[in-house]
């Protein structure tokens, strides 16, 4: 195919605030009108169930707050509700109406590599509906706090990124999109002036080289990134990242980044979740943004 993806809809994740992004190379998916939704925040503390949709594939500390529909998150639980996985015979984790239709949706996808050669604007516009779809009943689900919705939030991911995978770096290189948003929080710290904020959580589809250094997985590699915006300003106040090294042996951390300054939160045994990750992240994220007030 011969097309050219428009300025309109792709964008590097430039360093927002000058200074926190340890490299330019987290690239997404715009989409100028995309939505997201917001929960009822509180002081001091976020709603850790909070609702949410969002609708594009990069930070943006522009985008209004919606109201999450209801339908997303109708749970079918009657005996033989499950579908079945792609890869084997048990039942599948993704049990709400909506969960299985993405499922379905990203089945079919798989016959989008024999269509498009490369990325081109056809494409990135049927993936850009797909992702968005999946992201915001991923936002919606992780708002939950019970474990089924997050076995399928999970699951889904994990179809994502297999899906990416198989599409390959011809149909979807890194340079166009590497990573995806899976949840927005917003939160509001107390005071007669509240200050808001909201933390985009997105998830690489691989590890990226966090100095930018192409083919190095030796290095220091990015896993998972939140980025935390100060909605007044309009700008990326802190991030947190999963590191993950491979020198001596493979080792995860999640840090901080502010500025000039970096450094640890928590450190990981083992490869942790994403749930083990978010939780870590938002009891750092008050005495840290605290700090900077």
């Amino acid at each position: 195919m011969g097309c050219i993806s428009s300025k309109a809809q792709l964008t590097e994740d430039s360093d927002d605030e000058g200074r926190n992004s340890p490299s330019e190379d987290d690239r997404h998916l715009l989409d100028s009108s995309s939505n997201t939704t917001g929960a009822a925040t509180r002081e001091a503390k976020p709603e850790l169930n909070e609702r949410q949709t969002q609708r594009d594939f990069q930070d943006r500390p522009d985008l209004p707050a919606a109201k999450q529909s209801p339908h997303s998150l109708n749970r079918r639980q009657e005996k033989g509700a499950g579908v079945k996985d792609l890869g084997g015979g048990e039942t599948s984790p993704i049990m709400t109406v909506k969960g299985k239709v993405l499922l379905q949706q990203l089945t079919a996808a798989y016959k989008w590599k024999e269509l498009y050669t490369h990325s081109c604007q056809d494409f990135l516009t049927q993936m850009d509906k797909l992702f968005m779809e999946c992201q915001m009943h991923l936002s919606a689900l992780s708002s939950q706090v019970d474990a089924e919705s997050r076995k399928e939030v999970d699951a889904l991911v994990r179809e994502m990124v297999v899906l990416r995978k198989h599409w390959g770096p011809h149909l979807l290189p890194n340079s166009v999109c590497n990573a995806f948003v899976r949840e927005r929080i917003l939160l509001s710290l107390g005071g007669t002036d509240k200050q808001q904020f909201r933390i985009d959580c997105a998830q690489f589809f691989e590890p990226v080289p966090f100095y930018g250094t192409p083919g190095d997985s030796s290095g220091l590699m990015k896993l998972f990134r939140f980025s935390v915006y100060d909605l007044l300003k309009n700008v990326v106040v802190l991030r947190y990242y999963l590191e993950q090294s491979n020198v001596e042996q493979l080792y995860h951390v999640l840090c901080y980044v502010h500025n000039s300054q970096r450094g640890q939160v928590h450190p990981y045994a083992e490869m942790p979740s994403y749930w083990e990750l978010r939780q870590h992240m938002l009891d750092d994220i008050y005495t840290r943004l605290a700090s900077l007030t």
